[in-house]
């Protein structure tokens, strides 16, 4: 504690007699990034702490959403204490095998103020109503979290490298199918065309053109020859012209492509862990919005397409058992606005895109809904969708607009012009009008209060930069943030909390060998599960989070 630290020689001394401290949860474990103890204590142990407060979690959720956020132990230290820790032995650890003086103190000092810290967060956790719900809960969470993170995730090398070589040659494929849009063009090809390259036996390196289709610069210089006012090469900068130049459209999709060779290519099977022979990534727990993110490697961005997701096996005598929240931030957006159209459909099971279609466009019948439309009306006005069905352009909005997009990104995801889309968001919310009352109201607070915060009772804070209020891109970008906020950060605490009820369950079950937690993705959480238990274990963790659900959605059926 603050007054008395002992730093203990793990390779020399037998802990055994330390395991009721560590896992007793009648004592409160602090520490500072809790997750890196915790594995590392289940990995040389096998015992689980638990009951923990993090100082460093603590910290982000104070300060969330605050720009270069300094969260440190070093930081918290003098922004707490006033004390100024000396971090430079860290390096020192690593290459010593003399447990020093100076190490051991170093050691000490990571212990000696977590009281102290602890005590001065919590009088500015109680400033906030609710806020204290949140950082209980996150404290339960890195528990869970890193229990994912040591469990890890089985892959099929073979399935994976025959995966990443059909990949690489796509690549191939697409480099000389932009080839030939360039050299089909009179302007470019004369300026573009390549020496022919061929290898002595093979004619598949032929190169038409000069274009190196990797290198941002050179196919921004192309596009610019196409006439295009762009600066950048990007997917954001180019997409909203795909419709007009098939060239861009086919370059989004080999970068698409390029994407998947790289970052899941063969490469990625360097993170298959040598001891372990798994997966293990790391989890970022607290984004802006409270939600999760997951690096080195990212397991939330794998390809949904089923060959990549088959390449994730599972231990022998185990099955993999996932259920995800359905339509998760669109109940919360229902269940904020209390919008009728929304909470009925929700309520009597009806499709709520079809019903927002059936809404927006002029006498289109049910049955018509999900077919292509050339042209269609709202309101009297002409509006060409060029092959869209009714219910995909109102699925668009639903997600889209409730999270502030203008009509400019509505136009540029449909294809359609800028007054088409504006008519059809309009229209839109002139038919749902609690629905635009609730997100406009979250819009203006962000901007007027330079914070926002998600529903009871775990209420979330995010922080916004108000100072220059004349700074009208920013405060577009504060308005936007508000709303996406208002429902991602919900959604977040909303899965949160349904993983620390499934490890209680767990644990209260005695299931730890039979059910394991290994994966979570936004609104979703994986296990493996021994095989006699699936099928049940699939409708508790189904009953589980539904129960997590409605604690934050009353009034809408949770799924």
């Amino acid at each position: 504690d603050k007054n008395i630290q002992f730093v203990i020689d793990v390779n020399t001394v037998d802990c055994s007699r330390l395991k009721d401290l560590i896992t007793n949860t009648k004592y409160l474990h602090l520490l500072h990034n809790a997750k890196f103890d915790y594995k590392f204590i289940k990995f040389h142990f096998g015992w689980e702490i638990s009951n923990i407060y993090d100082t460093f979690l603590a910290e982000c959720l104070l300060i969330n959403g605050i720009e270069n956020r300094k969260v440190g132990l070093k930081d918290v230290c003098e922004k707490y204490t006033g004390v100024s820790l000396n971090k430079e032995i860290r390096g020192k650890i690593n290459k010593s095998n003399v447990i020093s003086d100076d190490i051991i103190k170093y050691a000490a000092e990571d212990v000696h103020y977590l009281e102290d810290i602890r005590e001065k967060q919590l009088i500015e956790f109680n400033k906030w109503d609710g806020l204290i719900n949140v950082l209980n809960l996150e404290n339960s969470v890195v528990e869970v979290l890193a229990d994912i993170e040591y469990e890890g995730l089985l892959l099929d090398r073979g399935k994976w490298s025959k995966l990443a070589d059909i990949a690489k040659d796509k690549i191939f494929i697409y480099e000389k199918e932009l080839d030939v849009l360039v050299s089909n063009q009179n302007a470019l090809s004369r300026k573009y065309a390549g020496s022919v390259q061929k290898d002595l036996f093979d004619e598949s390196f032929e190169k038409i053109t000069s274009i190196n289709w990797s290198s941002p610069l050179q196919v921004q210089k192309v596009f610019k020859d196409l006439g295009l006012n762009i600066d950048s090469s990007s997917e954001k900068t180019i997409s909203k012209f795909q419709n007009s130049q098939p060239i861009i459209k086919k370059f989004i999709d080999y970068k698409k492509q390029q994407k998947l060779s790289t970052t899941y290519g063969i490469e990625f099977l360097k993170n298959i862990n040598k001891h372990t022979g798994r997966i293990h990534t790391n989890f970022w727990q607290i984004l802006d919005t409270n939600r999760i993110s997951s690096s080195d490697p990212n397991l939330q961005q794998i390809p949904s397409k089923p060959e990549y997701l088959e390449c994730f096996i599972t231990p022998k005598g185990f099955k993999l058992v996932g259920s995800d929240f359905s339509s998760q931030e669109l109940r919360l957006i229902a269940e904020g606005s209390k919008e009728p159209v929304w909470v009925d459909a929700f309520n009597i099971g009806k499709d709520l895109h079809t019903e927002m279609a059936l809404l927006i466009f002029d006498n289109l019948k049910l049955e018509d809904a999900k077919k292509p439309h050339e042209e269609i009306f709202v309101n009297g006005t002409k509006i060409f969708l060029r092959g869209i069905d009714p219910r995909f352009v109102a699925k668009t909005l639903n997600f889209a607009l409730a999270y502030g997009a203008s009509e400019y990104k509505l136009a540029d995801v449909l294809g359609i012009d800028v007054k088409a889309a504006k008519d059809i968001k309009d229209k839109y919310f002139s038919g749902v009008p609690k629905l635009s009352s609730f997100l406009n109201a979250c819009g203006r607070f962000g901007k007027t209060n330079g914070y926002i915060r998600s529903a009871k009772p775990y209420s979330g804070i995010r922080f916004f930069d108000i100072t220059d209020k004349d700074d009208f891109k920013n405060m577009g970008f504060i308005e936007r943030a508000s709303k996406n906020t208002r429902i991602q950060m919900t959604g977040a605490l909303m899965c949160k909390l349904a993983l620390v009820n499934i490890k209680k369950y767990i644990k209260q079950n005695n299931l730890q060998d039979k059910v394991k937690l290994c994966l979570q993705i936004h609104d979703a959480i994986y296990a493996y599960v021994v095989d006699e238990l699936a099928e049940e274990w699939g409708r508790i963790q189904e009953d589980i989070m539904i129960k997590a659900g409605e604690v934050f959605i009353k009034s809408i059926l949770v799924k």
